[in-house]
């Protein structure tokens, strides 16, 4: 039963899916606030046609962000954790850039690299669906970037942290 594979799979990463999560949402708050405060606020402002945050009617309210924020960080996380878990032969051998980055950070897990490789491969489908979408909502090429770039280094700090703490 699907069910049953899917709680088992929960139970048995709990730990290392809160954990990824929390550093997910993390790394969201210190890159929205402090690594890319200006240009993401410019952007965002101008996406609205205001000057400042204070003329942006928000539709949703901060708590309901937050939980879709955790969601999202719990739902990527997952995702890579599972990916890298029920289709290693995707991952194997190791494309020669993820070989050659065991020869220069030697400390890293081994099972780092099919976790990166599968947060590559989630990151892909995401822009692949997230762009033409923004496009067509004629959002700015900066706030376009700036996501997938988020995007891209969330996935990469969560293939770490599971890299250390799941099984």
């Amino acid at each position: 039963m699907t069910d049953c594979a899917i709680c088992a799979f929960l139970a048995e990463h709990w730990k290392a899916l809160a954990a990824a999560t929390v550093a997910l949402m993390f790394w969201g708050s210190v890159w929205h606030s402090y690594l890319f405060h200006v240009p993401w606020a410019r952007a965002f402002c101008a996406d609205k046609g205001v000057k400042d945050f204070r003329g942006i009617k928000m539709r949703f309210g901060i708590l309901t962000c937050l939980l879709g924020s955790l969601v999202g960080s719990f739902a990527k996380a997952t995702a890579i954790l599972f990916v890298a878990n029920t289709a290693p032969a995707l991952f194997s051998p190791l494309p020669s850039c993820l070989t050659a980055l065991y020869a220069v950070v030697p400390w890293l897990p081994a099972r780092f690299a099919a976790l990166f490789a599968a947060g590559l491969g989630i990151h892909f489908v995401q822009v692949v669906s997230i762009v033409p979408t923004a496009m067509w909502e004629q959002r700015p090429i900066t706030l376009i970037i700036l996501g997938l770039l988020y995007e891209l280094s969330s996935l990469k700090l969560a293939a770490f942290v599971l890299a250390f703490l799941a099984q």
